[in-house]
């Protein structure tokens, strides 16, 4: 079974796979290898943008939705450069999310700070520790990411919208149900010989 991963795992790689199962994968899979790296540097910095707008929506209230929200959508983005181009591109996604947050995390050219912690205008708890969570928060999603099982990140090439291509273990368990038919012929020869049977009654 491990076998039969790692070998989904290579072509959901782009790796060893034919173009007719390439074109049946999502859109950003079927491109080369260091096009889905770019992608997913590219994404860290987006992640890190939208991430750091959003962190501080309900902090004021004490209800950190929009920390909640920006964790979420970190996490979906390091599942998808893992999936996509394997644990290169959730590095590089890693990377290119620390080093965009570092720069919003300064302060801006007209004195504003995106990420503020502390202050006396913060008079509530996630008010006052939203930036830290949402900084810290950021690279803990993204070691959880990395330590995951292999075969959660494998993308199958479809068919059609639903019908599946058929899995190693799909493969190998149909193989295994013909050889035991082989294995055993006089079963089948004893179930034609009753059917025989009903008919002449």
């Amino acid at each position: 079974m491990k076998s039969s991963m790692q070998g989904l795992n290579t072509m959901m790689l782009g790796m060893h796979i034919d173009r007719a199962q390439r074109s049946l994968m999502p859109l950003t899979f079927r491109f080369s290898m260091g096009l889905r790296l770019l992608i997913s540097l590219l994404l860290g910095f987006f992640v890190a943008l939208v991430g750091t707008v959003a962190h501080r929506m309900g902090a004021a209230m004490n209800i950190p939705y929009g920390l909640l929200l920006a964790l979420v959508l970190a996490g979906l983005s390091a599942w998808e450069a893992r999936a996509r181009s394997g644990i290169i591109g959730l590095v590089l996604h890693l990377v290119a999310s620390c080093f965009g947050v570092g720069m919003l995390a300064g302060q801006g050219p007209m004195g504003d700070v995106l990420i503020p912690v502390g202050g006396a205008a913060f008079t509530t708890y996630f008010g006052l520790y939203v930036g830290y969570y949402w900084l810290l928060g950021l690279i803990v999603v993204q070691f959880v990411i990395a330590l995951l099982p292999l075969h959660w990140f494998v993308v199958v090439p479809r068919l059609s919208d639903d019908a599946p291509i058929p899995t190693a273990e799909a493969t190998s368990a149909s193989i295994s149900d013909v050889s035991a038919i082989e294995e055993h012929p006089s079963t089948v020869k004893d179930a034609e010989w009753d059917r025989k049977e009903r008919h002449d009654e």
